[in-house]
């Protein structure tokens, strides 16, 4: 594509930052535009506008702007998409167009590892004494729980269960019923195993029948561990308020086996009993119980040891090491566990339920 600049246009008339008192104004966009010319001296570059749906429906333009938004469009001069984010990561990636943005892309930097870090493709628009102009912008180099809590983000807003702001809690902390029999997804027998609802017309909806679903009661706040191996996330678990469970080679009726079937080998350093996790509805204890010793990372300093029977609250961020290779991390997700286990299974059958449920395709950089 001949461009010079992709420009994620619904995050520039949204952001009250480059001047003006309303909610979204067009003027910051064309602004912009000549910001850019001086920024590059350059009277004849090339801009590639992308917008959100929404923005050209936003009642916080005026009339005219959306008129002109829509004349843009017709005239291929801007894209108009469901979600901008996609096709902007897509020309910076495949075109080598710079992107002018505030946004951090944190929910991309898996699948494009050269954006964290990166200094030369980003820019970012400031408002001067001379109107806005542009400077480099550094991308952040986010820890794992906070890319795992965007991209689940992300997943919440294309359900319709995400304001924009925050995540709409009291529908996600509910259990809902569907009024279709047999319902896969919302029947009566999923109990507390069932996937999230969709947000539509102002209800909770069935995704698969469109139907409004009924409240049944409150879910139980659970949170969610990872288990990485060898740099890529293997499986998670879930943990409800007041439980504990155990973790290693084989740790017995109601633990978590870390087995050859996660694709961790038998002389591991991991013990049958190696750790466990205890969450007390506030915080989340790991206990070492181990005879070879568990480490914990926090931040860049070294590991430092975790032995003895020794308990230590995990924190957003840490990686709890059980064994080369081997680690257990606090999940930044809160909502989403559809392919995660229920609960602890019966050692005959662990082998089997982590290879069934395992989370991620071969090959997926960590999620």
């Amino acid at each position: 594509m001949d461009a010079d600049f992709a420009v994620d246009m619904s995050n520039i008339v949204r952001e009250r930052r480059l001047g003006g008192d309303r909610p979204a104004d067009l003027r910051r966009f064309i602004h912009l535009l000549k910001g850019l010319v001086a920024y590059t001296r350059d009277e004849s570059l090339k801009v590639y506008g992308v917008a959100d749906w929404s923005l050209l429906r936003n009642r916080d333009l005026t009339q005219d702007e959306r008129d002109r938004l829509h004349r843009w469009r017709n005239a291929g001069l801007i894209e108009a998409l469901d979600k901008a984010d996609d096709r902007i990561i897509e020309l910076a990636d495949a075109g080598g167009q710079r992107v002018v943005c505030f946004d951090k892309y944190e929910d991309y930097h898996r699948d494009y590892p050269w954006i964290p870090g990166n200094r030369d493709r980003f820019l970012e628009p400031v408002l001067g004494p001379a109107g806005i102009t542009v400077r480099p912008r550094e991308m952040p180099i986010s820890p794992d729980w906070r890319l795992s809590r965007k991209e689940e983000e992300g997943l919440l807003k294309s359900k319709g269960l995400h304001n924009g702001s925050r995540p709409r809690r009291e529908l996600l902390s509910r259990l809902w019923v569907c009024e279709v029999p047999d319902c896969p997804m919302f029947g009566q027998d999923r109990g507390e195993q069932q996937p999230l609802p969709r947000h539509r017309s102002g209800a909770a909806r069935c995704p698969s029948h469109g139907q409004p679903l009924t409240d049944i009661g409150p879910r139980p706040h659970r949170i969610q561990v990872k288990v990485r191996v060898r740099g890529r996330v293997a499986t998670r678990f879930l943990i409800g308020p007041g439980e504990t469970i155990h973790v290693g080679r084989a740790p017995g009726p109601g633990g978590f086996a870390l087995t050859a079937a996660l694709g961790v080998p038998e002389q591991s350093g991991l013990s049958r009993d190696h750790a466990s996790l205890r969450w007390t509805g506030a915080k989340l204890f790991v206990t070492d119980h181990s005879r070879f010793g568990t480490r914990v990372r926090r931040g860049v300093a070294e590991p430092f040891p975790l032995t003895g029977g020794r308990s230590l609250p995990m924190r957003a961020g840490d990686d709890i090491i059980l064994a080369d290779g081997v680690e257990l991390m606090l999940s930044g997700r809160e909502f989403l566990f559809e392919d995660s286990p229920a609960a602890p299974t019966p050692p005959e059958v662990q082998a089997a339920e982590a290879a069934r449920r395992t989370y991620l395709p071969e090959g997926r950089p960590d999620a």
